[in-house]
């Protein structure tokens, strides 16, 4: 039975939650998928085993590569208003933002941005809770513990950049 949702997620008791998305990892993708959810009126919840959240985008890659040959065109939706909004912070036109076939600026004032963004579509974080199990019928996945709570949900993303969930899940991945 589903409960009723209150903010971003709901508690079903006894350290249990729920979320309509629920999220292990925060690398940029995991962190846009819950504000996409969020926008579209789904709770969403974004569990990380560390305190820095962001990946790469935050943790010191300077510049954000875009595809050359592309150009910023291909930067859509959630992305293109965050670095909209980096534009901004940086005083500059999103044109002189974008510097060749990247896009530039200081990890502090990346972290500044998406944390404002991500409190403006009040999406839930919990930091520094590793991944314990999963719980599964037949393939499907139900919920997820970590060492905070047991979490469930109708849809899960690994947005770990190594797979963590997905490999205690069992789900087998291979590369090319």
């Amino acid at each position: 039975m589903r409960p009723a949702i209150l903010g971003a997620i709901a508690s079903t008791g006894f350290g249990r939650y729920y979320a309509d998305l629920v999220i292990y990892g925060a690398n940029p993708g995991g962190l846009f998928a819950a504000m996409a959810a969020r926008r579209l009126g789904l709770s969403a919840v974004v569990i990380h085993p560390r305190a820095h959240i962001g990946g790469m985008l935050t943790g010191g890659i300077y510049h954000t590569d875009i595809v050359t040959g592309y150009g910023k065109g291909t930067v859509k939706g959630l992305a293109d208003e965050f670095y909209r909004r980096l534009a901004v912070v940086e005083r500059k036109s999103q044109q002189r933002f974008m510097n060749g076939s990247s896009y530039g600026s200081s990890p502090m004032r990346v972290r500044n941005v998406l944390s404002q963004m991500l409190a403006e579509f009040g999406v839930y974080i919990i930091t520094e809770e590793r991944l314990v199990s999963v719980s599964k019928t037949d393939l499907r996945l139900t919920s997820i513990q970590t060492t905070g709570g047991v979490y469930e949900g109708a849809t899960f993303i690994d947005a770990t950049y190594e797979g963590d969930l997905m490999a205690i899940a069992g789900i087998t991945t291979f590369i090319g």
